[in-house]
């Protein structure tokens, strides 16, 4: 796997973060395009690859969709409430998911 994140800019919570097809999400400064810490969700919720396209609706709730291998193959839909404030402290916290097997 690679962590080179140029598929999409997404917009979760007040943070701007860059992503591709792989588990890695990866923090950038808005105004100077600095990286910055990188996000495994495979650590964070065992999600192997998910999509570079998240969906955000109206109440700021980001939605988007894995998929895991290591216990059976399963699509994941992994939700990241929107922000309370406005820096990142608990947003990792706080993310769910659903695992669907096929």
């Amino acid at each position: 796997m690679t962590d080179n994140a140029s598929n999409s800019f997404v917009c979760v919570q007040d943070q701007v973060f860059v992503s591709s097809e792989t588990c890695y999400l990866r923090r950038v400064d808005p105004n100077t395009l600095d990286t910055k810490e990188k996000v495994d969700l495979n650590k964070l919720m065992s999600v192997n690859f998910a999509s570079s396209h998240p969906m955000t609706d109206s109440t700021g709730t980001t939605y988007n969709l894995g998929c895991s291998f290591l216990s059976g193959p399963k699509y994941n839909i992994v939700r990241i409430p929107p922000s309370k404030d406005s820096n990142l402290s608990g947003t990792w916290d706080s993310l769910s998911t659903w695992a669907c097997k096929r």
